[in-house]
């Protein structure tokens, strides 16, 4: 099968980029969540192998918010 190339841009400084596991070569990592699902075509229905959330949990909110701060201590 022919890989096509893939082009990641991070000019809007999001914390995150979304891939498809498809594109990734080899062992790909464990999904552990699906996030702002809201954003899904209606009649798309999610598996319940992890957990589903409509926009972006606390947690994931806190956990960007303390890496950010240590990013900005320089640690």
């Amino acid at each position: 099968m022919l890989q096509q190339p893939m082009f990641l841009a991070f000019d809007n400084a999001q914390h995150w980029i979304s891939v498809y596991r498809s594109r990734i070569a080899g062992d790909a990592p464990q999904l552990q969540s699906r996030i702002a699902t809201r954003f899904s075509n209606a009649a798309a229905v999610a598996p319940d192998d992890v957990p589903s959330y409509r926009t972006f949990p606390v947690a994931l909110a806190a956990q960007l918010l303390l890496c950010r701060a240590r990013m900005l201590l320089g640690r």
